[in-house]
């Protein structure tokens, strides 16, 4: 979630930057998702495109790092599962990514939420 967020923040600077505008970090998803819709028309926003790479790139990095990423499935959940598929899918083959990747993270906290429950009683 965190690096989805530094990417949505980083989108939001550069429009207030470039168009003047008072963006606050919920709109970079929207913006991510839909384009952006400035003085009824949409606005240049290539610039997403080497913010989601230096963010990838970062990741892939950091995985490299930590785990051997040809052995066995690289399996992609959360938020920016979606997102980032295609950059996966051009460096490995082994690549999953989670049916309900957008949820997974809410299910694993409600497991932890009710096992902490459960013990507390």
């Amino acid at each position: 979630a965190s690096k989805m967020l530094n990417i949505y923040g980083n989108i939001v600077s550069t429009i207030n930057e470039i168009y003047s505008q008072n963006f606050d970090l919920e709109d970079g998803e929207e913006v991510l998702r839909d384009g952006l819709f400035l003085d009824g028309e949409y606005k240049d926003i290539s610039f997403v495109k080497s913010i989601l790479k230096k963010q990838f790139d970062s990741i892939f990095k950091e995985l490299q790092l930590n785990f051997n990423v040809d052995k066995g499935y690289l399996l992609l959940t959360g938020g920016g599962a979606t997102t980032f598929k295609k950059p996966f899918n051009k460096r490995l083959n082994n690549v999953i990514v989670s049916e309900d990747n957008i949820f997974d993270n809410v299910k694993g906290f409600k497991r932890v939420g009710e096992q902490l429950w459960l013990n507390n009683k």
